[in-house]
C-alpha cells in the first residue's frame, strides 16, 4: 500500500489499518464517516482543532483481488498542509479500513495524532479503479 506525500511543513499523514471479514462479487464502498475514535463508536463531522482524534472509516467490499481504492484529502483553503492521493488494494473481501490523521512536522521530527489541526472544511474523495464513489466532508474547529 504504498503511501505518497509530499515534504511540506505541517504535513497531515493518514495512516492505514485495514482489516479483512468476507467477500462479495463486485468493488464498492458500503459506508464512510468521521469518527473521534478508530472503533467508530464516536462519530461526528466536527472535530476541536487541538486534543482530538480524527479518522477516516470506510467500509468497502471486493470481489476482486485487484480492485484499488484511491483517498485524496483536501485541507482547509490557505492551510499549508499537503496530501498526495493514498491508493490502498486491500484484495478481495469485506474491509473496514481506517484513515487516522497525523500531523507530522519533519523540520523537528515529531508526530502528533491529535493536533493542533487547520481549522476549517476538509473532503476525502473516495474513488474506487479510479471512478469516483462520494465525497465525506468534515470541520475542524468550526461548528
Amino acid at each position: 500500500m504504498p503511501l505518497l506525500r509530499r515534504q511540506l511543513l505541517p504535513l497531515p499523514l493518514l495512516l492505514l489499518v485495514p482489516g479483512t471479514l468476507g467477500g462479495c462479487k463486485s468493488a464498492g464502498i458500503r459506508e464512510v464517516y468521521t469518527s473521534r475514535d478508530a472503533a467508530g463508536r464516536l462519530r461526528t463531522q466536527y472535530f476541536a482543532d487541538d486534543k482530538t482524534e480524527i479518522h477516516v472509516i470506510i467500509q468497502m467490499v471486493s470481489g476482486r483481488e485487484d480492485a484499488v481504492l484511491y483517498v485524496d484529502l483536501f485541507v482547509p483553503e490557505g492551510s499549508q498542509a499537503k496530501l498526495d492521493r493514498v491508493e490502498i488494494a486491500p484484495g478481495k473481501g469485506d474491509h473496514r479500513i481506517d484513515l487516522r490523521l497525523i500531523m507530522e512536522d519533519e523540520l523537528h521530527g515529531t508526530k502528533d495524532d491529535d493536533g493542533p489541526w487547520p481549522t476549517g472544511k476538509y473532503e476525502v474523495d473516495l474513488l474506487i479503479d479510479a471512478e469516483y464513489q462520494e465525497t465525506v466532508v468534515f470541520y475542524v474547529g468550526e461548528v
